[in-house]
C-alpha cells in the first residue's frame, strides 16, 4: 500500500533520529511529494493522503510512556484493525 514511501521514510527517521528539525523537515518534504504524486497519478480520489500531514501533530503530543498493558486493549485493536478494513472494503463494493 505504501510502496517505496513506506520503506524510505522509516530509514530517513532512523538516520535523522537525533536531529529533530531536519527529521520533520524531511518528513514534510516526503509527505508533500507523496501527496503530489498520488494526486497527479490518481486525482482527488487520493485526498486521504493529506492525513499524513497530521502525524507530526500527534507525535508531538507523545510523552514517551507506554500505554495501558490491559489484555482487552491489545486484543481490541488486533481485532479492530482488520475489521475496519473489511468494513471499508465492503462499503466500496456496495457503493
Amino acid at each position: 500500500d505504501w510502496g517505496i514511501y513506506g520503506v524510505l521514510l522509516p530509514l530517513v527517521f532512523l538516520e535523522l533520529r537525533d536531529r529533530e528539525k531536519e527529521k520533520w523537515r524531511a518528513y514534510l518534504v516526503a509527505c508533500v511529494c507523496f501527496i503530489a504524486a498520488a494526486l497527479l497519478i490518481s486525482g482527488y480520489e487520493q485526498v486521504f493522503q493529506f492525513g499524513g500531514l497530521l502525524a507530526p501533530l500527534l507525535l508531538k503530543r507523545y510523552n514517551g510512556e507506554r500505554g495501558s498493558g490491559a489484555a482487552f486493549h491489545k486484543w481490541f485493536f488486533y481485532a479492530y484493525y482488520p475489521a475496519h478494513l473489511l468494513l471499508l472494503w465492503w462499503l466500496t463494493t456496495v457503493i
